[in-house]
């Protein structure tokens, strides 16, 4: 089996096990059983399961960070942002974006070290609070909406959700 089939196997195992257990319970041995791999197979391409974790996060993350969002923000291209913002909604409610099924107790694992992964890559002096803080605003309120949406079943559209949290709320905090 390539290392990359592994990894992928591996990845998704722990994204379905964060919908059913809690992090702090998740055993090398759950994510074999439901990976369908080895336990040596865990071992070659990682140490533990928060360093599994840490691999989906950076992917995700860096996922992210290629779609440019703070740009979109700053330069006020809300139709672009939208755009994604209704990709993203869809992909939710098909069940096919990481961590859409997450227990709620797992929620502040995953953006706790999604934070870790934003701090890096800003690695910035900021010149005044709303460079430091809104791009954080700005997301958190995406996210919390998503479970929102999510959790009353998907009534809106996509596209609804998206228009709504771009004029209510990112382009509002960002003025």
């Amino acid at each position: 089996m390539k290392t990359n089939s592994v990894k992928r196997k591996m990845m998704n195992a722990i994204v379905s096990l964060l919908g059913k257990k809690q992090y702090l319970q998740i055993t090398v041995t759950d994510l074999i059983k439901e990976a369908g791999i080895a336990r040596g197979s865990f071992y070659r391409t990682y140490n533990s399961v928060d360093e599994l974790l840490d691999d989906v996060i950076l992917e995700l993350g860096n996922t992210f960070l290629n779609l440019k969002v703070e740009e979109l923000i700053k330069f006020n291209k809300k139709e672009e942002l939208k755009s994604i913002i209704a990709y993203y909604l869809k992909e939710l409610k098909s069940g096919t974006v990481p961590f859409s099924n997450l227990l709620p107790e797992n929620r502040h694992i995953i953006v706790g070290k999604l934070e870790l992964l934003y701090n890096k890559y800003l690695n910035l002096e900021f010149k005044n609070l709303d460079e430091k803080y809104l791009p954080f605003i700005s997301l958190s309120s995406l996210y919390s909406a998503a479970i929102i949406w999510s959790k009353y079943g998907f009534k809106e559209s996509p596209e609804e959700i998206a228009d709504y949290i771009c004029e209510k709320v990112i382009f509002v905090i960002n003025k």
